[in-house]
This record gives C-alpha cells, structure tokens and sequence, in this order.
C-alpha cells in the first residue's frame, strides 16, 4: 500500500478517487463502503469551512505514527480513507485547502480513535483561513518569480541591500527568485560616505524599507537611491535628512545605530531608522533644546516655558512642569526616575506621577547635568561648581575654575569630566576632571 504522507484530495469539480479507482457521489461511495467485502476500516471525513476559493484539499494522515491509509476522495466536503485491517489507535488528520495557485490558504486539524474490529468512524474537521497563503516551490512544481534590486548612486556613494527572506545580498547579489505569495522585505545599510534617499519600482516603503509580494507579476524589481555625503579623512560623515528642514538642530540621543532622534528650533524632530532621516510630528511649534530617553519606547524633549514632550512609542505628549523656564537638560536613570534642567537652581525631578521641586543648594544658575546611576549624578552651575548627588541630598564636590560649565559626562562614578566656556579673565577655556 502507498503510503500518504500528504495527498491532494478531489479538485471542483470530483475528481477520481486515488489509485486510480472511480469515484461516483458522496451516498454511492460510502454505501460501497458500507457494503463492500474489504473488512478493513473505514473512517468518513466531513470537511467544514469550505469557500469557493478552495480549489482542493491536501491531507496528512497518521495513525499511531504511521502513515500507512489509503485515501478515497468523492468531493471536497467528504473523503474516505481506508485503515490496514485491525488497526487501532489515534489517527490525526491535517488537512489544508487549497486555492487555484495550489497555495494553502485554509487549514484544520481533527482526530479520532481507532478500535480493533472497528468497520467505521466518522469525523468532521473545520478549515480555518490562513492569515497568509503558504506557497513553496513544491506547491506550484518549482515556480518561481525573480526580483531584481537596481541601485542608483551618484557622487561615488553606495550602500548593501539585502532581502528577508534571504536570498538578495546586493552588493553582489541582486536579483534572487522568491515562491509566489513571498511577503519580501529588502533593507539598505548605506556605505559611510553615502546617505540613501528612498526607494521605487514594484514596492510599499514602509520606514526605509521596501516590502512587495512575489506573484502580482511576472518579475518585480526595486531601485535604491543614494547620494553621496560630505566626510573628512577619518570617517566622520555629514548626515543631512532628507528632505532637509530649514531649521536649527540642537539635541541628539540614540539607542543604537538605527534608532536615532534629533531635536531642534521651531518643534522639529527627525527620526533616523539607520537608512534613511524621517521626520516625526511633535505637535508643537516650539523650540525643543534637549532629549533623553530610558529606551525606545520612552523619550523626552525638553521645550520652552517649561513644556516637555514625552514618546510612548507611538506619538508623543505634552507634559508642562509648572514655574519652570526652557528645559534645556534631561537625564534619569529609569522611565521613574528623570531629572529636568531649566536654567534656574532648582531642579524638577520625575518620579513616574509628578514632578517635584529639588533644591541644588547652589544659589547660582544650573548649567548641564549627567549621572551614572540614581545615586550618582552631577551637575555644574554658572560659576564653575560642580554638585554631586548621592540619593538623598546634593554636596558641592571641589573645582579648578570659576568659568561658566557648559557640558558635563562621565564613563563611570569615578572618571567624571566637565567644560567650560572661555573665562573672561584668563581668557581660556577649562577641562576639569
């Protein structure tokens, strides 16, 4: 006997039954069944869920883990398949309905058991629509579409394209043949002196991407567009966004490579995906000075009068901190935990349901402000101090200069390095350590 492992089952309209024996109607077949002098067990399948998009129906049969069934089909909402004789067990069914293009596009499972000296057993097993079509070269005897990947570069510029599922790796590799139905998404990974600046031909851009379906048509192709960028000798790459906002940018933070955000004049926010520069509504016309987040997810933007901006992944949200000036410096230790600068000496602290007043100390105005974890962080004022926090109060921690302190950072608790502007009596600009 032929094993099953998996067989299409009868087309619209009835096909023959397989083996080569004919098949007449649902009633004649099992009343030959029934009548017939093959004392070998029959179990009636009953398939539910059937749409005429369903073109066949493909089955797995196992029964005790062999696939040792022979299959009787009469039409598409019942089959029979044929057991060895004393068989007994637990068979499972899997059955998958097929469209035109032989793609399974409908799915179910069912199961019965199976006793010795048992003549029938009836099951009924449900198709459920796929949220896909599943193709593979095997479904459709080895046919597949080839898609092409153009790049059009100028000025020397150039970048990698590559597919998910694998198969472009452009560079070297750009055209590659895909099953029909493949949901494709190709990425670009610009060269370091070059900017990439969108996508055309046969696809959806989606954030830098380009996603198109094999199948629609013959062939499909899709053309990556880069330009050069200005970059000096070791490396360092002016990245413009595209299109180019006529504003002034003043902040940046990132998580990686390819989740960076910049900040500036007139509530502009561009968002760089490590493709391509895309900028992202604020809902506000003011000048945004200063951006932090704890991870993707959750990111703020320090704006005028007091006004910060908070992202949820999605969009962000106006939070205003009462009596504060322009947030010009934000740092936290955790999405609980954030600490805000607006130039004044007191500084506005989150603790994930309000923002608490918290005085420096100092007396002076707050200039810049970083920190390596909750109970080590620092902050520098106009007249060259340096306060450090240590979880329950500020200290004024020693200092080489009286200038003004323009920025502050750290790599660790013990190695914290501070500048400043030019002093108007020296003349010269300090680095402290």
């Amino acid at each position: 006997m032929t094993p099953i492992g998996q067989s299409d089952l009868a087309q619209r309209p009835p096909l023959a039954r397989r083996r080569g024996r004919a098949a007449g109607v649902a009633g004649v077949l099992l009343a030959a069944w029934a009548g017939c002098s093959d004392a070998r067990p029959v179990v009636v399948v009953s398939v539910d869920g059937l749409t005429p998009q369903v073109q066949s129906v493909r089955t797995t049969a196992m029964l005790d883990g062999k696939t040792d069934v022979e299959v009787f089909t009469s039409n598409l909402g019942q089959f029979g398949l044929r057991l060895p004789s004393g068989a007994s067990g637990l068979l499972n069914l899997t059955l998958e309905g097929l469209g035109a293009d032989q793609c399974a596009i409908a799915g179910g499972n069912g199961s019965v058991s199976i006793s010795g000296g048992q003549n029938r057993a009836d099951v009924a097993i449900s198709l459920a629509p796929l949220a896909s079509p599943s193709c593979g070269s095997d479904d459709m005897g080895g046919m597949t579409y080839p898609v092409t990947v153009v790049k059009t570069a100028t000025g020397g510029s150039n970048g990698l394209v590559t597919s998910m599922p694998a198969g472009i790796n452009c560079g070297t590799q750009c055209t590659a043949s895909f099953a029909p139905g493949t949901k494709l998404t190709l990425s670009v990974t610009p060269d370091y002196r070059s900017l990439f600046t969108g996508w055309s031909g046969d696809c959806t851009a989606v954030q830098g991407q380009c996603q198109l379906t094999t199948g629609a048509a013959p062939t499909a192709s899709a053309a990556a567009r880069f330009v050069a960028t200005a970059c000096s000798l070791d490396r360092v790459c002016q990245k413009l966004p595209t299109p180019l906002p006529t504003t002034r940018f003043r902040a940046v933070w990132g998580t990686s490579a390819n989740n960076v955000w910049v900040v500036g004049a007139g509530g502009s926010i561009m968002h760089w995906d490590g493709a391509l520069f895309s900028p992202v509504q604020s809902g506000t016309g003011s000048d945004l000075f200063s951006i932090w987040g704890s991870g993707p997810s959750d990111i703020w933007i320090g704006s005028t009068a007091g006004l910060v901006l908070r992202w949820n992944g999605t969009t962000f949200t106006p939070t205003a901190i009462t009596g504060s000036q322009d947030v010009t410096g934000i740092w936290g230790s955790g999405p609980n935990d954030v600490w805000f600068l607006d130039g004044s000496t007191t500084l506005r602290r989150w603790n994930g349901s309000t923002f608490a007043a918290v005085n420096t100390g100092a007396g002076v105005a707050l200039t810049a402000l970083w920190g390596s974890s909750a109970n080590d962080f620092w902050v520098t004022t106009i007249n060259g101090s340096v306060l450090h926090w240590l979880g329950t109060a500020f200290s004024i921690g020693p200092s080489s200069t009286t200038s003004l302190l323009t920025a502050i950072w750290g790599s660790a608790a013990t190695d914290v390095w501070a500048v400043s502007a030019i002093s108007s009596m020296s003349g010269t600009a300090s680095i402290i350590h």
